[in-house]
């Protein structure tokens, strides 16, 4: 492809002349070349022998938009096409004045392409463009010809000199396009050149490069590369750009400060601004913009490539503790009831960076929002503190997270909740006008009693309450009423749990020394649980008979097969080292000898003599098995 350029360069050398005198004795203006001027290429075109049409076509010349230029039909920036500068191949050069006859310095031909900043190099010897020095004035149109001819001795140094470039699909598809060339199943085709070739290099450049990357510093080979990049990506269609949208927003997921749109898209997302006024970028810019929308939490009212939100459509963790009041964490662990949520909630993911789309959280705002502290709730209910605590910990009233531990949990509970747990209390009570005789709030019957808060409220809310009374007025924690008597002999009369106290597992598990039961409850071999106690009138802490079994079915002490053997413990362990049965549980740790009951089970099918004694015999057993 050659334009005005290139035929008005190399008709002066033919001639022997220099450009702007020869265009001035054939009384063309040579501002009217460089500037394409439609007649002046046309008079051009006749002097030369040449297509008028593609003459014209292939000459860059300025369009109705000052901002553009136009080219072989196509529409780039105005500064994007060189019009008083040109890049060249020193390969095609020597090829040329090898292939062409006449003056050696009419035979190069400028190539159009050369003239556009986005081709950086040339497809056909995979080599750098290098830069060329016009020999006219900057107000006049470059000389090409003119140039080559003053530095034809250094072509084949520069040539040597250009950097190898990779081909470039790029480049390709751009030289297709100006050749009037389409690809129906190429997405860049359905837009302007212009906007295509800059598309595709700011995207490669974002896919690329981190996003506060400065651009000024790139070498030419870092831009062909982020071109060809973006090409890849944006050639096969949208799909393939939300593809590569999302990678840049997960990106984002373990950064500080705010989730932007820069920081998050970074040079794709400058570019796109600036064209917020150019109606050729909607395609690309709305893309951009309706997946930024859909997956980064910004404000309503927020304009991103001219488009505003008019609701949020992402929320995380601290948006929406922002919108309910709620604090963060109450935030978390109401998400950590979902499934789906538990990855991303456990994952270290920071609060602003755990995104919820409306739907998925829509329950959670409303549960949220106007939650009521457990301070709260005892002014409502005029419930004391303590006495909440323990119905939260007990699961009597729910929580607006589901959790009931006490620790340092700030819980909250919604209206509904509190109600609710409000009415099964009343529920059944008689109303009388004042208390009498044995009629008491729950906590004087609770101090009669001398029970747990757990066991009056359990009492009063289970399924078979005793007789309740309520004194006139709301409903309030100190207005009901319970028989004091009735709760007294109700709790007397409960038999003890099943649990086995720590120093009753001496008895449970023959041998076991009481130094053992600490380290075996903290490495999980033994359950704490909290049972109430009706001699001490106190919830206390004891071993669950469950894992007491469990262990005692596992495991035998030295004491125990000592007991069994007669033995002194010091000939037991020799028999069993002798038999080859190791230590189940290291002795240092848990301060008891502790075995495998199946590992001494099996020796004693193997030796049903094993407990018959022999000081020799059982020396020189252990000895081999040491050896």
């Amino acid at each position: 492809m050659q334009g005005a350029l290139s035929y008005a360069s190399r008709l002066a050398a033919v001639n022997g002349r220099p450009m702007s005198g020869f265009l001035r004795e054939m009384g063309l203006p040579g501002d009217g070349i460089r500037r394409s001027d439609d007649a002046t290429v046309r008079e051009l075109a006749e002097l030369a022998g040449a297509a008028a049409e593609d003459l014209v076509a292939f000459s860059p010349r300025r369009g109705v938009d000052k901002r553009y230029v136009e080219l072989a039909g196509e529409s780039l920036y105005r500064l994007s096409v060189m019009r008083t500068f040109f890049r060249y191949c020193p390969s095609c050069v020597l090829a040329d004045i090898e292939t062409f006859d006449g003056p050696r310095a009419g035979r190069p031909w400028l190539r159009t392409e050369w003239l556009l900043l986005s081709l950086r190099s040339c497809g056909r010897h995979g080599k750098l463009l290098a830069d060329g020095r016009s020999v006219q004035q900057h107000h006049h149109a470059p000389d090409f010809c003119g140039t080559m001819a003053e530095i034809h001795r250094e072509l084949s140094g520069i040539e040597a000199m250009q950097e190898h470039a990779a081909p470039s699909p790029f480049q390709d598809w751009a030289i297709s396009r100006l050749s009037g060339t389409r690809n129906a199943g190429n997405w860049l085709d359905s837009m302007p050149l212009r906007v295509g070739m800059t598309f595709c290099e700011a995207l490669g450049i974002s896919a690329m490069h981190p996003p506060k990357t400065k651009t000024r510093g790139f070498t030419e080979l870092q831009w062909a590369a982020a071109a060809d990049e973006g090409f890849r990506v944006a050639s096969s269609g949208e799909g393939s750009i939300v593809e590569l949208l999302a990678l840049l927003n997960s990106a984002q997921a373990n950064t500080k400060g705010v989730w932007g749109l820069r920081d998050t898209f970074g040079y794709l997302y400058n570019t796109l601004l600036r064209t917020v006024d150019e109606p050729d970028w909607e395609k690309p810019r709305d893309l951009v913009a309706n997946f930024a929308i859909g997956a980064i939490p910004l404000e309503v009212g927020a304009n991103v490539l001219g488009h505003v939100i008019d609701r949020q459509r992402v929320h995380t963790v601290r948006s929406v503790s922002k919108i309910s009041g709620a604090h963060p964490l109450t935030v978390r662990k109401l998400l950590e009831r979902q499934e789906d949520w538990t990855d991303r909630i456990r994952s270290g993911v920071p609060d602003h960076r755990v995104t919820l789309a409306p739907d998925e959280f829509a329950e959670t705002i409303y549960s949220l929002t106007g939650a009521i502290s457990i301070s709260g709730v005892a002014a409502m209910t005029g419930f004391p503190i303590g006495y909440l605590r323990t119905a939260t910990a007990a699961g009597l009233i729910e929580t607006v997270t589901g959790q009931t531990k006490l620790g340092k949990g700030r819980h909250q509970f919604t209206t509904e909740a509190v109600n609710r747990m409000m009415e099964r209390m009343f529920e059944g009570a008689v109303e009388v006008p004042r208390a009498t005789g044995s009629q008491v709030s729950l906590a004087k019957a609770r101090r009669s009693a001398v029970a747990s808060q757990e066991r009056i409220l359990q009492l009063v809310l289970g399924d078979k309450p005793p007789w309740k009374g309520r004194l006139p007025g709301p409903m309030s924690f100190h207005r009901l009423l319970v028989d004091a008597d009735e709760i007294t002999a109700r709790v007397r009369s409960e038999p003890a749990g099943t649990g086995i106290g720590k120093f009753k597992m001496l008895e449970f598990v023959p041998g076991l020394a009481r130094e053992a039961i600490g380290p075996l409850i903290e490495n999980g071999y033994l359950t704490l649980i909290e049972q109430f106690n009706p001699d001490a009138r106190r919830v206390v802490q004891v071993v669950s008979s469950e894992s007491a079994e469990a262990f005692r079915s596992r495991y035998v002490t030295l004491g125990e097969l000592s007991q069994r053997s007669g033995l002194h413990w010091k000939r037991v362990m020799l028999l069993l080292r002798g038999a080859g049965v190791q230590e189940a549980l290291n002795s240092e740790t848990f301060g008891c000898f502790i075995y495998f009951r199946s590992d001494v089970e099996v020796a004693q099918g193997r030796n049903n003599e094993l407990w018959d004694y022999d000081k020799a015999s059982a020396l020189r057993a252990a000895r081999l098995r040491r050896s």
